[in-house]
């Protein structure tokens, strides 16, 4: 039988050494050599520690949380897929709650959580959020995915809102385009993006933007109804900024069907580098993070905070891909 100490005998290490490379603690007393030395053994020999045991050693779970509004979000199944990939190196069983924009039933998730006693807890909120939640996050190691949340002083892995909206919009304005729409989504990510845009637009010598609309989800369908809204506020928008590649993919439907071309008529970007940007008829620029990665880094965070390390927030810089929805846009 394979034992801690048979893994410390081949690997030329102390027990304690091998007992902090599986558990993921004390990181700056083992080096990168002899981290990267004991894994290899590990993996070799097939060896697999006894997380029950070690959870009562412990006095752990090894249980986490994940606390999201919906699967439905085209960008969930990655995060999601980044999370479970690190959580398995760590031995973490996943607890799957879905608030489906509840604000209540989030509250009643995170006390349900705390009764459980995992160990900690991965949350990705809703913009809007009961008063009594601060106390119930009080309670467990928390941390924050894409900081909607607005609550002071939880980690988080984030995405520099600020810098897509300003590479979103400046992408618009290089292509010649003056009269700009845009779909807001409210929350705390609409403001940076909003400044994001603004950036641009003083950059270029323009104020405002020509029309702007906020739609209270970021679905294909609410695409189609700002797409209408947008040109009652300015019949002369010749590009659009949407809230995500979804709504984008709402927008070109009711473009087109309104007899548009995209992209010669009206330009669109979208957010987020989801699946819907490179399926349809016409391919969607959009601005583009990692959300495996997003998952990946949230869950090595949370192992951290969960080990008493120090931890700082984590924030991605999103790129800007060109695709066919704006790439041949006419000078206007």
């Amino acid at each position: 039988m394979l034992t801690l100490k048979k893994v410390a005998e081949l690997a030329g290490v102390s027990t304690t050494t091998v007992s902090r490379v599986l558990n993921n603690t004390y990181r700056n007393k083992v080096s990168e050599a002899t981290r990267q030395r004991v894994l290899r053994i590990v993996e070799e020999v097939g060896y697999r520690s006894s997380v029950p045991a070690r959870a009562l050693r412990q006095k752990r779970t090894y249980q986490y949380g994940l606390v999201i509004p919906s699967l439905a979000f085209s960008y969930m199944p990655e995060v999601v897929q980044g999370l479970q990939l690190v959580a398995a190196q760590y031995d973490y069983a996943c607890l799957l709650y879905i608030t489906q924009e509840d604000s209540s039933y989030e509250l009643e998730i995170f006390r349900v959580l705390n009764s459980l006693h995992v160990d900690g807890v991965v949350w990705m909120p809703q913009p809007h959020h009961e008063p009594n939640l601060v106390q119930a996050l009080s309670q467990k190691k928390v941390v924050e995915i894409l900081n909607r949340s607005g609550i002071a002083n939880l980690p988080s892995v984030t995405i520099d809102q600020e810098l897509g909206g300003y590479l979103a919009a400046k992408h618009l304005l290089d292509m010649g385009h003056r009269r700009i729409g845009a779909i807001l989504h409210p929350g705390i990510h609409w403001k940076q993006r909003f400044a994001g845009y603004h950036r641009a637009l003083r950059e270029a010598g323009q104020e405002n933007l020509s029309a702007l609309v906020y739609t209270d989800m970021v679905l294909w369908q609410n695409g189609i109804t700002a797409f209408h809204e947008l040109y009652q506020q300015d019949p002369g928008i010749t590009a659009i900024l949407a809230a995500s590649d979804d709504v984008a993919a709402g927008v070109i439907y009711a473009a087109r069907h309104q007899g548009l071309c995209v992209p010669d008529d009206v330009a669109v970007i979208g957010f987020g580098d989801n699946p819907i940007s490179r399926q349809g008829e016409v391919s969607i620029s959009t601005i583009r993070h990692s959300k495996r990665e997003v998952g990946e880094q949230a869950m090595r965070l949370l192992v951290a905070l969960i080990n008493n390390e120090e931890v700082k927030d984590i924030v991605f810089r999103p790129k800007l891909i060109v695709r066919q929805s704006s790439s041949n846009s006419l000078k206007k």
